[in-house]
């Protein structure tokens, strides 16, 4: 239809924000949509992702070459704001280390796990798990903070308003990035993931899964440690070792903030993508 109907000097563009390669075994429907989505963006003029991975696997997927390819990181302009409310978060955690992870509460994100680390950790480290609830997983999730003795270390906050959503990273001290590797899009969450440019945004040193997508960023930037996310022990460790680390805090809040001025923001993903072509 877009070939029959568009324009001679048209241009057609595919904006993929979250590629995955359906199961063979699963669902017919999503199968089918899934060649019929390679065939029409055979047919673009450009197609843009999200991560440079990702834009290579589909490249080689779909045949398309790779100089049709862009990338638009996922994140937040420089002149970003929020509009203040009343929401009196900061007293309500007076004198504590927060520890803030954000993002929809379901499975697949090592949230048990992250949960756990907090047995190792003394009364003056809180976790904020902030975020939408997805099928009641929540629940699970206050079993193990009863379990384990967490009520006073362990706080979800459940469908937080837009607000709310950027206040937690700005009040917390260090912000949890766990992806388990069960899709492409998990496998390359560095620089495309919501949280993980929500807490750039607020300058808030981050603690990402060790996979090669986050271990390869690191390099570029230093602005994330990276631990095991299996390993409750490890992660309390790692949490531990930065906040007491007042000279390695600085020098990832100060990475942080060079990476956003200079790369990590809308400004200048757009320069390197959109920009280029229209």
């Amino acid at each position: 239809l877009f070939k029959l109907f568009k324009k001679k000097l048209a241009k057609l563009i595919y904006h993929n924000f979250d590629y995955d390669i359906p199961l063979k075994t699963g669902n017919l429907i999503k199968i089918f949509y899934h060649y019929f989505e390679l065939f029409c963006s055979r047919y673009v003029d450009y197609l843009v992702f999200p991560s440079e991975k990702r834009a290579n696997i589909y490249s080689k997927i779909s045949n398309i070459n790779m100089n049709k390819f862009y990338v638009l990181q996922n994140c937040f302009p420089k002149n970003f704001m929020v509009l203040n409310n009343n929401y009196d978060f900061e007293n309500f955690f007076k004198n504590k280390k927060i520890i803030c992870r954000m993002g929809s509460i379901g499975p697949n994100h090592y949230i048990l796990e992250t949960i756990k680390s907090f047995i190792f950790l003394d009364e003056n480290y809180v976790l904020i798990l902030a975020g939408a609830n997805i099928n009641n997983y929540s629940r699970i999730l206050k079993k193990e903070i009863l379990k384990n003795n967490l009520e006073k270390k362990v706080f979800i906050f459940e469908n937080i308003n837009n607000f709310q959503w950027f206040e937690i990273p700005k009040k917390s001290h260090m912000g949890i990035c766990f992806y388990e590797e069960i899709s492409i899009s998990h496998k390359n969450m560095a620089g495309t993931s919501t949280k993980f440019n929500n807490y750039i945004y607020a300058n808030l040193p981050i603690i990402a899964n060790d996979n090669s997508d986050f271990a390869e960023f690191k390099k570029k930037t230093d602005i994330i440690e990276l631990v095991n996310p299996k390993n409750p022990n490890e992660i309390a460790s790692k949490i531990e070792n930065i906040l007491t680390n007042s000279e390695r805090y600085k020098q990832l809040k100060d990475n942080i903030s060079k990476a956003y001025f200079n790369e990590l923001n809308f400004e200048h993903q757009f320069e390197q993508s959109y920009n280029k072509f229209l």
